[in-house]
């Protein structure tokens, strides 16, 4: 049997209509389940965002300020629109993100692009916290971790258990890294001994490896790993 002329017609226009949805993304919710991140440059401020995404569009967005202070937390539910793109409601705010996870400007944002977590290799403008450090086996004892931020490729600080740090950072390639002039606040607790055995560690510093997207080794002179971190999450 012939299939009329007009039918071949319309339905030649749904595969052209079906291929260019499958590019631009997709209307299963579970296409976005994940975590991203994000980083703003707005005027003079600095803000980092985080977002995951279940596979049936329920969303929690956590946004803290360049020094890695929570601001807020903010639950959702996403839609998804007829292209695939990922429609989030925040306050005021409307994200609309599409499959190249580039986020639309809107009055209340500028323009930029979220980051798969599981694949963004990257050391800076993160927050790491400390899992294991070479001579010391009980670094989660405290009661908050030691954290190593990076900003940028120039500046570096944290919360080593008991003061605040910060200093100098030299990143270059491949991979080499070194802790300059570092100074911190000059406060005495009881977790002062694993304080300053992180700072001397700091010190041994020379290279990185990124083992995966979420997970920071700090290596010696001698290529041994030495300061262990996970990267920090405000939605896990």
């Amino acid at each position: 049997m012939r299939i009329p002329a007009f039918l071949s017609f319309l339905f030649a226009i749904a595969i052209i209509c079906s291929c260019g949805l499958l590019k631009s993304g997709s209307t299963d919710s579970s296409y976005w389940a994940g975590q991203y991140e994000a980083f703003i440059h707005q005027d003079t401020l600095f803000y980092s965002l985080e977002m995951k995404v279940t596979a049936d569009a329920q969303v929690k967005i956590a946004a803290y300020d360049w020094r890695f202070r929570k601001l807020e937390e903010y639950s959702t539910l996403a839609s998804i629109d007829p292209k695939g793109n990922l429609q989030i409601s925040w306050g005021n705010s409307l994200f609309q993100i599409d499959s190249a996870l580039h986020n639309t400007a809107n009055r209340h944002w500028p323009d930029f692009y979220w980051n798969d977590v599981k694949s963004h290799y990257e050391i800076n403008q993160r927050q790491w916290d400390l899992n294991l450090m070479e001579g010391f086996h009980d670094v989660l004892s405290g009661k908050e971790p030691i954290t190593l931020l990076t900003q940028g490729d120039s500046l570096f600080g944290g919360f080593a258990s008991c003061n605040s740090y910060g200093g100098e950072l030299i990143l270059k390639e491949p991979n080499q890294m070194k802790f300059a002039q570092i100074h911190s606040t000059l406060l005495y607790c009881e977790s002062i001994e694993l304080e300053d055995l992180f700072f001397e560690k700091l010190k041994e510093v020379r290279s990185y490896k990124m083992v995966d997207a979420e997970h920071l080794q700090l290596k010696n002179e001698y290529g041994v790993s030495i300061l262990f971190f996970k990267r920090h999450s405000w939605l896990r």
